[in-house]
């Protein structure tokens, strides 16, 4: 195991005007809503800022492969900690506040896709929320996530993880369409025989 802060670079994100906010532009502001549930949604309340912040404020646009977390959530919920890679967008996405950016990974020690597998693990979580502090809103401190360790085997045993991860994550999407189909169908029945009982009457 080696500590987190020796596989890549750290990067807090900025705290932009609200002042300056602009009703639209091409440069869109991202927030730790837009991330809920690992889940990019950019159409989660979404705040735009001038089209010159992406030179201005360079430093904190995002790119493709970045990895992004949440550092900022609900004392006693897991609604925090919250990560995911970034795609390429049409947009350009400005890192705001209590929004970490993980990115330069080094790729002789490990491989991204497992990283972020493991950051969304059980146990990186437990270990990550036990270093939050606050009385109603709990915060985590990047300097205090660098430290955390995290498990580095070989990078031909990291690219089997994330291969049987994929496989996993598959099945996942299978079972979740079918049960979606099912339960629209289900829905539909319903309302059918609804519709035959009120026709009856």
């Amino acid at each position: 195991t080696i500590p987190l802060g020796d596989c890549c670079s750290f990067l807090n994100g900025y705290a932009f005007k609200s002042k300056e906010v602009v009703e639209t532009s091409e440069t869109q502001l991202l927030r730790m809503g837009n991330l809920y549930e690992n889940k990019l949604d950019l159409e989660r309340k979404p705040v735009f800022y001038p089209d010159e912040y992406a030179n201005q404020y360079s430093r904190y646009v995002l790119t493709k492969d970045d990895i992004v977390m949440t550092l900022t959530g609900t004392v006693g919920k897991k609604d925090y900690g919250y990560a995911l890679k970034i795609e390429k967008q049409e947009k350009t996405l400005l890192l705001n506040q209590r929004i970490l950016k993980l990115y330069d990974f080094k790729k002789t020690i490990i491989n991204q896709e497992y990283l972020l597998y493991f950051l969304r693990s059980e146990s990186f979580l437990s270990e990550l929320y036990s270093t939050s502090n606050g009385t109603r809103q709990a915060n985590l401190s990047s300097d205090m996530i660098k430290k955390l360790e995290i498990p580095v085997p070989s990078l031909d045993e990291q690219e089997k993880v994330v291969s049987a991860f994929k496989l996993m994550d598959g099945y996942h999407n299978q079972f979740f369409e079918c049960f979606a189909l099912k339960a629209l169908n289900l829905s539909k029945l319903k309302s059918a025989i609804l519709s035959q009982e009120l026709q009856s009457k």
